[in-house]
């Protein structure tokens, strides 16, 4: 869906867990692929457990944020 518009998405984070039964690891393949092949910056955390965020993938958005906000502020210097 969002592939025709990915090379002008700001950077992107994808997160699943090991035991996501909904986001599977094929999903999340395909969309690494698509988002990739579009021009997206894709990071991808995989982390144990479920559809849901643990401790260890907020503590990756946080620091993901601080990255890409802090490259953004850089740029607009």
């Amino acid at each position: 869906d969002v592939a025709p518009h990915a090379g002008a998405l700001p950077p992107v984070l994808l997160g699943r867990g090991t035991g996501d039964t909904w986001y599977t690891a094929e999903k999340a393949a395909r969309d690494l692929q698509v988002l990739g092949a579009a021009g997206a910056r894709v990071t991808e955390v995989v982390f144990e457990g479920g559809h849901e965020w643990d401790a260890s993938f907020v503590a990756r958005a946080g620091a993901f944020l601080g990255e890409t906000l802090g490259q953004r502020q850089h740029r607009e210097r």
